[in-house]
């Protein structure tokens, strides 16, 4: 592979893993850069050696893998990790910049221009906000408008891995990536003057803070800050409240990039409200042995996500289905009928679910 245009001139960084899943006689990897160069390396669990070669220096592993760990085995051994997007990072990370403010820096240059409100933008704005004077229910009206109404959507090719489309082409294709979303929020936003910064994270692996390189982030959410206080969200779920984040991205170093500061901030370690779930059945058993009953379901927290999500996607003529799949998963072989459920939409309140059984 020649790359002609890199994504950040003058910059580059690589990321490698040694393969676990195959055994492995003889591998190698050997990286060489200009001498004077300097550069951030981290070597996980092998040291390269170095020599000098032609103004150049060249790093070198060798390894070998004699037993081989399937990928099913690697998931199951990983999968209390992967949970929490706490993999560990790759065996071997290079970066070019020198700082995390280079990397916050790059980044913002690439979305200053799309990030601007144009008037269809501004025009969007005033409508989503008509009659609101307060800044905390404007950011609420922003914050749900691009969540529920911007599908996400993620394909990443070249610099597109990095920099977002422009706001007004997100609002009027009504989809995109994280970082599309965040761009259209904080358009949105600063038409009514207020303030969102974009924070990097990995909602997969550890970020090693010691090799500063855009390629260690795979997720960009959205941060509003109120004085000293941050406030954070994700409007990629579509469906969760403002101020939720979901597990893999809480208690993580996010990297925010503000005017006048690009530093690590760890986000919340708890969703803004308590996880609650209750049910409540109320069933009687006929003459003939048949159990009628009619089942009460109200979720907050980390239980609704998935139901909002799985019934906002589901058409309502198929709801019924949905929740006959849920029994039947659960070993339940009655019939569902008269179902019930809260709006997907209407995140500020707790996810009701009620049906006979």
């Amino acid at each position: 592979w020649l790359i002609e245009k890199p994504l950040a001139a003058g910059q580059f960084w690589y990321g490698y893993q040694f393969i676990e899943s195959a055994i492995v006689l003889d591998e190698q990897l050997e990286i060489s850069v200009p001498h004077e160069r300097e550069i951030k390396l981290k070597s996980q669990k092998i040291q390269p050696t170095t020599r000098e070669e032609n103004s150049r220096r060249i790093y070198t592993w060798k390894t070998s893998n004699l037993e081989s760990v399937s990928a099913e085995e690697q998931k199951k051994a990983r999968s209390y990790d992967a949970n929490r997007g706490l993999l560990p990072p790759p065996d071997v990370l290079i970066s070019s910049f020198r700082t995390w403010e280079e990397v916050g820096r790059w980044y913002d240059s690439l979305q200053q221009g799309k990030i601007q409100p144009s008037p269809e933008v501004k025009a969007k704005a005033e409508e989503l906000t008509k009659g609101l004077v307060d800044d905390d229910a404007k950011l609420r009206a922003i914050y749900n408008y691009v969540s529920l109404h911007s599908r996400y959507v993620a394909i990443s090719f070249g610099i597109g891995r990095y920099q977002p489309h422009a706001a007004a082409e997100i609002l009027g294709n009504q989809y995109g990536d994280c970082k599309d979303k965040h761009t259209l929020l904080a358009a949105l936003l600063s038409a009514v003057g207020i303030r969102a910064y974009p924070a990097l994270i990995n909602n997969q692996t550890v970020v090693v803070e010691d090799v500063p390189s855009p390629g260690q982030f795979n997720h960009v959410i959205s941060v509003v800050a109120k004085g000293s206080t941050l406030s954070w969200m994700d409007t990629t779920s579509e469906v969760a409240a403002i101020g939720y984040l979901v597990y893999p991205l809480r208690g993580k170093p996010a990297l925010v990039i503000m005017p006048d500061e690009v530093a690590f901030q760890t986000t919340p370690a708890s969703p803004p409200f308590t996880n609650n779930r209750t049910g409540k059945v109320t069933a009687k058993i006929d003459a003939d042995g048949t159990l009628q009953g009619h089942v009460e379901i109200m979720n907050r927290g980390d239980y609704e996500l998935y139901d909002r999500y799985s019934f906002r996607r589901w058409p309502e003529s198929q709801w019924k289905d949905l929740v006959q799949k849920t029994s039947y998963a659960g070993q339940l072989g009655a019939t569902i009928s008269n179902i019930r459920i809260s709006p997907p939409e209407k995140t500020e309140e707790p996810f009701t679910l009620t049906y006979d059984y």
